[in-house]
């Protein structure tokens, strides 16, 4: 039973690690040719980094809470140690926080 839940666990957190970093690859791409097209302008090329930047990390959240799913999973049903998760655990947790940062970076810039 539940190794039946901890490999459905694991299906789903490394379908969400693998999919969501195609999203920050699309959000630098888009961060890179924000930044060609505004070159004239320091404010604007700032403003457009910052706001890139916010979405790489928020796929860098996406990508971390799957890798706590994948990781649990393995914790349910493989006998992994109970404190694995919290390695990508603190992945999350860090990367919220440079979101945070990063946003409050730009809500200052635009004001």
């Amino acid at each position: 039973m539940h190794e039946s839940l901890a490999l459905e666990l694991m299906t789903v957190g490394g379908a969400i690690a693998v999919i969501s970093p195609i999203g920050g690859y699309v959000a630098l791409f888009r961060l890179l040719r924000a930044q060609r097209r505004l070159a004239g302008n320091r404010t604007k090329v700032l403003v457009a980094s910052f706001e890139y930047m916010y979405w790489v990390l928020l796929f860098a959240m996406i990508t971390a809470g799957g890798l706590v799913l994948l990781v649990l999973g393995g914790v349910v049903g493989y006998g992994v140690a109970a404190w694995a998760p919290a390695l990508p655990g603190g992945l999350l947790i860090g990367s919220a926080l440079v979101a945070a940062y990063v946003r409050w970076q730009l809500v200052r810039l635009r004001t």
